[in-house]
């Protein structure tokens, strides 16, 4: 089965409604692949959906869903390897899944990221480019 880091501005984007990440929920429901995530990227998730911007636009219960389905349904990854290598620092947690969960790709809108390309034969790929893909 295909491995997928996708990164905190998926999930978000999942809550503002936008159909590409939404079909990536969906297809990942239908079981067409596997999503990892690690404690560092729930603890950057928990903590963007909790910011004053966000405040009025998501609902309690988006919020509570969206969390049930990451706990219960994607894989969590301890990863041991610290990496340093992103001009963005807080992008190393998404790199360092990646690699211990054995990721075949990684989904983003971050440019940052996206510059890479890939990340040891890891794919690093926007919603659009990953569900044409699928």
């Amino acid at each position: 089965m295909v491995r997928v880091v996708l990164d905190t501005n998926v999930f978000i984007s999942m809550l503002l409604k936008s159909r590409n990440c939404l079909k990536i929920r969906e297809t990942f429901l239908n079981n067409l692949f596997e999503v990892i995530i690690s404690p560092n990227l729930m603890r950057e998730f928990l903590l963007t959906v909790r910011k004053e911007k966000f405040k009025d636009i998501f609902s309690r219960r988006e919020i509570e869903n969206l969390i049930e389905l990451i706990n219960t349904d994607m894989a969590l990854i301890i990863p041991e390897e610290k990496i340093s290598i992103c001009r963005d620092s807080a992008d190393n947690i998404i790199l360092e899944c990646a690699a211990a969960g054995k990721a075949d790709f990684i989904v983003t809108g971050d440019n940052d990221l996206l510059a890479l390309k890939s990340f040891r034969k890891i794919r690093i790929i926007t919603p659009i480019n990953f569900l044409k893909i699928l």
